[in-house]
């Protein structure tokens, strides 16, 4: 069993997130920690843990190029991903491990996953605590690509793989900076079983600047959706409709996001774009909203200073109320 850990500029979290891999209930695990050209004290954090992880420093090259380099350094019969800003429960590899031994063939096992703020301290104590058992009653088999298209952001750092598949179908695609775990889960899963053991087992750190957070990656999810359309035209009817309906979904966040920036002028872009990839529902509100975005910022504001002042009215109220 494989870990492989992407690390760039990432001293802060690294630690917790390799001690979370060396802390698994389940033996015969190798930890193996990529740094990706990293210019702070990555190296001084990798090196803190000698012997117990494997490591290799190449220039930088994205996640997905690291993420390569860890398979191919990999040793076991399965692979498992973990990012830098996020951790495993105790039990996560034991327990997706007894999935796999349950269910002969699978090629993909994920889990549920939790989401921490910037600041939470929950993560300190993650070691000490032990993880949930297995629990057979929350694992779900497939052997299509329905349940995939209806929910493809499974997260990296909740999915065990099956290695040799993963090399046949050519790991990571590194022209995606974002989209490109929702595009390995397809062709992996394209003509194979898999399956999700609902069971929280893995925790996602929030943080400013990370690229769950950019606008680009809108650019790129739509890019593996389109390319699903053209590589799998065996998909049936309903499957070509919940396709559809991430793609506008995407469309949906991004015009959202735009918004909330102020941008109308770029939201309104976007909306003549979804126009030639099908129909987005909601348009028309979003059109309108989009004529008015430049001063929503500053609305919002209002709204929320007008709050403040209204909390604070009635807070001294009640306060002189009581003497």
């Amino acid at each position: 069993m494989s870990v492989v850990i992407p690390a760039y500029n990432c001293e802060h979290y690294l630690a917790r997130a390799i001690s979370s891999a060396l802390a698994q209930t389940y033996r015969g695990i190798e930890c193996i920690v990529v740094n990706d050209g990293s210019t702070d004290g990555t190296a001084d954090v990798i090196a803190s843990f000698g012997d117990r992880i494997r490591s290799v420093t190449k220039p930088n090259g994205g996640a997905s190029a690291a993420r390569n380099a860890g398979i191919g350094m990999a040793r076991g019969a399965y692979v498992a991903f973990l990012d830098v800003d996020d951790y495993w429960l105790p039990t996560k590899i034991a327990n997706q491990i007894e999935v796999f031994r349950r269910h002969p063939g699978l090629v993909l096992v994920s889990c549920d996953f939790s989401w921490e703020r910037p600041g939470d301290t929950t993560g300190a104590t993650m070691a000490t605590n032990a993880g949930p058992p297995f629990q057979a009653e929350h694992v779900r088999v497939f052997h299509d690509l329905t349940e995939l298209l209806r929910n493809p952001y499974l997260g990296t750092p909740t999915v065990i793989v099956e290695a040799s598949a993963l090399r046949e179908v050519g790991c990571f695609d590194t022209s995606l900076p974002l989209g490109e775990d929702v595009d390995l889960y397809f062709r992996l899963c394209d003509g194979r079983s898999y399956a999700t053991l609902h069971q929280s087992l893995t925790r996602a750190q929030l943080r400013h600047g990370s690229l769950t957070t950019q606008i680009r990656g809108y650019t790129d999810n739509l890019r593996v959706f389109d390319r699903l359309a053209v590589s799998l035209p065996g998909l049936s009817a309903e499957q070509r409709e919940l396709l559809e309906a991430q793609r506008m979904a995407v469309y949906r966040r991004w015009v959202s996001d735009l918004l909330v920036r102020g941008a109308g002028a770029n939201a309104r872009e976007v909306l003549r774009r979804s126009r030639e990839a099908g129909r987005l529902p909601g348009y028309l509100g979003f059109y309108l909203k989009s004529l008015i975005a430049p001063i929503l910022p500053s609305l919002r504001k209002a709204r929320r200073t007008l709050a403040g002042q209204v909390s604070r009215s009635k807070s001294g109220s009640e306060t002189r109320g009581a003497q």
